[in-house]
């Protein structure tokens, strides 16, 4: 028995096209969420790229300013240094100058002190009584520079006879600039222009520290 086949229906064109809209809905919708999730990934992503962006920047400015100031610390020092290296250099060249301008002056000095009277009483008052605190022997014989008067041969004699109980052996010695030699069985006190600038050292220093003393080192 045959059936009878049904004819087709066809779907009205309005239902369709409300279909075909709302299916775009969901997928405008559906797209319009992705992107949003999108962008809000990409706004946090962002974020942090630009957040660890701005520490390393400023880590790197911190370590530049700590180099900056090392280094202005170290080149400050640096310069300290050699201002110091140099204002003693200059020290040192200054005092040099000062030590041998005043030792080429030291003879001549010396020996117009000598030529003077009372200084030159002086200075062979200060030998006698070193050599009188020095020497074992009280049997001296006394070498003068030229210029000794008689009188302050008498003086000396005198004096070294209070010191030692003996009276002295004085001579005249015309190779001696300035000062006197005492001599004491083999030992001696040499007070002589020779004998006192034969210890350079010892009066260099002394200059040195009246230089110092006057000028405020």
């Amino acid at each position: 028995m045959n059936r009878k086949k049904e004819p087709h229906r066809s779907v009205p064109s309005s239902i369709v096209e409300a279909q075909m809209m709302r299916l775009m809905e969901v997928v405008e919708t559906y797209q319009n969420k992705l992107c949003q999730e999108r962008i809000e990934q990409d706004t946090v992503e962002a974020r942090a790229v630009i957040s660890k962006a701005y520490e390393t920047a400023r880590a790197r400015l911190k370590e530049e300013i700590r180099n900056s100031r090392d280094f202005l610390k170290s080149e400050s020092a640096r310069i300290m240094t050699k201002q110091l290296r140099i204002r003693k250099h200059q020290e040192y060249a200054t005092v040099a100058r000062v030590l041998e301008r005043v030792w080429a002056l030291l003879p001549g000095a010396l020996i117009q002190r000598w030529q003077q009277e009372q200084s030159r009483q002086q200075w062979i008052d200060a030998v006698v009584h070193t050599a009188a605190n020095s020497l074992l022997s009280t049997q001296w014989l006394m070498q003068f520079a030229p210029g000794f008067h008689s009188q302050e041969r008498t003086h000396v004699s005198k004096t070294v006879l209070s010191l030692t109980g003996t009276e002295p052996q004085i001579e005249e010695v015309a190779t001696l600039q300035a000062g006197l030699i005492i001599h004491g069985h083999g030992a001696g006190v040499d007070g002589s222009l020779q004998g006192l600038l034969a210890s350079r050292l010892q009066i260099e220093a002394q200059i040195l520290a009246v230089y110092r003393q006057n000028i405020g080192l």
